[in-house]
């Protein structure tokens, strides 16, 4: 059985659900799949590359442009530093004109400077610019050639292996297509016909070879200069492996070599589904926008447990009184049910809870309801204040009896939760000519109350 625990180690979260493949998150980080009606976590969906766009000056582009730019932004650089945004300053410099010496003429001139780390493009000595817009020259890399070749060379070689694969599922498709005449036992031409171009333009002899110069190894090393061992080392001149990770084609060592670095894009994922392939999670287009053209968060289908503060601290072996909020999430009212796990899943817990027995009614969500001192449905429904505590619109507080069996260690609790959900997918699936249908779900998690009271 998939344990419980591991999951606590990833969260910090004392209430968590279990998905689809038994990995424990909370609510708010995973998604309901309204067609197959599960939870499903980071991990059970298939994520998918949207938009690539600019954090800094929100320029969108598609997966091919930013393929080309190394998925870094044109215009805008950032420290090599501390990878900050650098702007650009203006200062006043003073030259001799050109046409008349005796005059002195002012001119502005433009740097790179960094808010965050005080680091200017003058540390480098990298020279101004006279207009403030307009793109930085970037420096030479000297293993640029080398870079290309290389890459040319491995697309080849992936090509020439998806051709060879191809080629093979067409000699398999080949001889299972083939057919035979049941009088001459000859194989009909159709077939081949078809299939001989296809199998020629799939031939890995077609394509052109490509030979890039191997790498060659050294057989004298250059010994470290005499410094290296006379003279301290400054750390300050030195730099980290971030500042290096960051620009793998130099690599400077020396914070002297340091240069720009454009900015790296930033990416929109999908979240779809891996059994039924619906989207999950599509965020707009818009790199400016915060919304979502589909978003399918559990926390908007399931109910949400929390605990309510105020509760005494668990004792060992001794019954203590836990009350739990229970909030709906949907618009349409539904019926819960609280029940503790069964003996064969409660491995991984310290303690029992004993929840109501009885079928509890938790109204719709209402907005505008949150507002008003006093609600109808709160006086419509009579509850046992014994049980239910505290009642308003689609909250209700819980009361609860948990026991701890360890001495040491967190009182953790398994419970199941069973409610009616409204599939409004359907309806819209069948345009509206069906009512939306209601299923009884289930959802099982684990609740962490705290240390045991010695």
């Amino acid at each position: 059985m998939t344990s419980f625990l591991p999951g606590l180690l990833k969260n910090n979260s004392v209430v968590n659900y279990r998905c689809s493949c038994s990995k424990l998150s909370p609510v708010y980080r995973q998604y309901f799949c309204r067609y197959c009606l599960c939870l499903r976590c980071w991990y059970c969906v298939s994520h998918e590359p949207d938009s690539f766009f600019c954090g800094n000056c929100l320029e969108s582009m598609p997966s091919t442009e930013a393929k080309m730019k190394r998925n870094r932004c044109g215009n805008c650089l950032c420290c090599p530093v501390c990878i900050h945004t650098l702007s650009v300053r203006a200062t006043s410099q003073t030259i001799r004109d050109a046409t008349d010496p005796t005059k002195n003429i002012t001119k502005k001139q433009y740097y790179l400077a960094c808010a965050q780390c005080r680091w200017t493009s003058r540390d480098i000595g990298m020279a101004d610019k006279p207009q403030s817009s307009g793109l930085w020259q970037d420096p030479e890399n000297q293993h640029l050639a080398r870079i290309e070749e290389l890459s040319e060379y491995y697309q080849s070689v992936a090509t020439a292996e998806r051709l060879e694969k191809e080629r093979k599922k067409v000699s398999v498709r080949r001889r299972s297509l083939t057919m035979y005449d049941r009088q001459t036992g000859r194989r009909r031409s159709s077939f081949m016909s078809s299939l001989s171009s296809l199998n020629l333009s799939l031939s890995p002899s077609v394509q052109p070879p490509v030979n890039a110069p191997a790498a060659s190894s050294l057989a004298d090393i250059t010994p470290l200069p005499e410094e290296f061992y006379t003279v301290a080392m400054e750390i300050g001149d030195s730099t980290t492996l971030l500042q290096r990770h960051a620009a793998p084609e130099r690599q400077p060592t020396s914070i002297r070599d340091l240069q720009p670095l454009h900015r790296q894009l930033v990416l929109r994922r999908n979240s779809r589904c891996r059994k039924c392939e619906h989207n999950l999670c599509k965020p707009d287009y818009v790199p400016s926008s915060s919304k979502f053209k589909i978003e399918l968060l559990a926390l908007h289908h399931v109910p949400e447990i929390k605990i309510v503060h105020g509760y005494n601290a668990i004792g060992y072996n001794t019954e203590e009184r836990v009350v739990l909020s229970v909030t709906n999430p949907s618009d349409q009212s539904t019926s819960i049910t609280l029940e503790p796990l069964s003996n064969r899943e409660l491995n991984d817990v310290t303690a029992t809870i004993i929840p109501p027995s009885l079928q509890l009614q938790i109204g719709a969500k209402d907005d505008m309801a949150e507002f008003d001192d006093v609600v109808d449905d709160e006086k419509a429904v009579k509850d046992d204040p014994d049980i239910v505590v505290f009642r308003k619109t689609n909250r209700i507080h819980v009361v609860t009896m948990v026991t701890a069996h360890k001495c040491t260690g967190d009182v953790i609790v398994a419970l199941r939760i069973s409610y009616n959900y409204t599939n409004t997918a359907t309806a819209l699936q069948n345009k509206g000519e069906s009512p939306p249908a209601v299923s009884q779900l289930e959802q099982s998690l684990i609740i962490n109350l705290g240390q045991v009271q010695v």
